[in-house]
This record gives C-alpha cells, sequence and structure tokens, in this order.
C-alpha cells in the first residue's frame, strides 16, 4: 500500500514536471517566433528602402 502511495506521488511530480517543461518550451518557440517575425519585417523595411534609393538612381542616371 505504501509503495502504491510512493508511485502516485512520483507519478505526480512526474507529470508537473513535464507540464512544465512543455510549458516553457511553448513560451521559448512563441518568443521565438515573435523575434523572428520582428526581424523579418525590419528586414523588409531594409529591403523596401534599398528598392527606393536604387530606383532613384537608375532615374537620376542620364
Amino acid at each position: 500500500m505504501e509503495s502504491f502511495l510512493v508511485l502516485i506521488l512520483v507519478a505526480a511530480v512526474a507529470v508537473v514536471a513535464l507540464y512544465w517543461i512543455i510549458r516553457l518550451a511553448v513560451s521559448h518557440g512563441v518568443q521565438d517566433a515573435d523575434r523572428s517575425l520582428h526581424h523579418a519585417a525590419a528586414g523588409a523595411q531594409v529591403s523596401e528602402v534599398i528598392r527606393r534609393q536604387r530606383a532613384r538612381h537608375d532615374d537620376e542616371r542620364p
């Protein structure tokens, strides 16, 4: 009977630990995705500026 209670306690601790590990992994994944989207948007803005500068430079050529 005591071993059954220990088994239940160990299983409960394992489930809680697994829950927190998965929660932490998902949280970091979301943060990485947000960071990646932010960098992609910033890169797109830089690309647009470069495209405009090249277009202006090409228009100024004789």
